[in-house]
């Protein structure tokens, strides 16, 4: 393994995911929560839209999908080294896999939860609805509800805002939305795993010295509302949390380090 920065609150590791999550100690982790890649389906489609508007389509991603085979794999992993929650960026192609592959490895799925956008890219070809959200794979280590713990004060599993801009990556999540499932589901102190670290917003919103606001229900319910009722009604924040990161692309990586110390201060 090839730790390209060490701190104390965060540390970062060059490798790809499944073979440096194999080095890791059993049960060393209390979190993890990753944004892997795509299905093959929607890596496919990616470069290939029909858009009505003469604009170019996207670039293709630059980084491979994961297979069945590969998700089984890497949700082993995850139920192995985790003693707590598992949270998963999905396509809905690929949720209920991620699902059935945690249950095989012996930990539970939850439930599926949603990140909604609200100013989601519209469909550009015109024939069909625009994809307005992002399924959230909630599943735990354990498959005994006894085991379960979280900080959610009763949230339903809906994360309604829009994106951050200006960001480094297309797929990159928003800083509020991170730091509210840290906050949730990371027990105080806890050593919270990304092995699919891309532009480092687990850490930094992890290290955030302030509360993360978008286009939130909190920020737009609580707009006139003192900045206690804002506390009151908000995800709890993270505490104490540290983040260890695996990310198999260096020159991301090193970016990802630069934008994680930059947050810091």
């Amino acid at each position: 393994m090839n730790t390209l920065y060490d701190g104390d609150r965060f540390s970062l590791i060059h490798g790809e995911a499944l073979s440096t999550m194999r080095h890791l100690p059993s049960k060393s982790c209390g979190l993890v929560l990753t944004d892997p890649p795509y299905s093959p389906h929607v890596h496919d489609k990616l470069g290939k839209e029909r858009r009505s508007d003469g604009v170019a389509p996207r670039s293709k991603l630059g980084f491979p999908p994961l297979n069945q085979a590969m998700i089984e794999a890497v949700a082993g992993e995850f139920v192995r080294l985790c003693t707590g929650w598992i949270l998963i960026f999905s396509d809905n192609y690929s949720s209920s896999v991620w699902g059935n592959a945690v249950i095989a490895a012996g930990g539970a799925w939850v439930r599926t939860g949603h990140w909604v956008k609200t100013s989601p890219m519209p469909q550009m070809s015109g024939d069909r609805p625009a994809c307005g959200a992002e399924d959230i794979v909630i599943c735990h280590a354990s498959a005994d509800s006894k085991n379960w713990d979280w900080n959610g004060r009763g949230h339903a599993a809906i994360w309604r805002g829009n994106r951050d801009r200006p960001n480094l990556h297309p797929n990159q999540k928003p800083l509020w939305l991170m730091q509210s499932l840290l906050g949730m589901f990371a027990p105080a102190g806890a050593l919270v795993l990304d092995p699919f670290f891309g532009t480092g917003s687990t850490a930094v919103a992890a290290t955030l010295p302030y509360r993360a606001i978008g286009e939130s229900d909190v920020a737009t319910a609580c707009e006139k509302c003192s900045k206690r009722k804002v506390e009151e009604y908000a995800p709890p924040l993270p505490v104490d949390v540290r983040v260890i990161g695996i990310e198999g692309d260096i020159d991301i990586a090193v970016k990802a380090a630069e934008r994680v110390n930059a947050a810091r201060g």
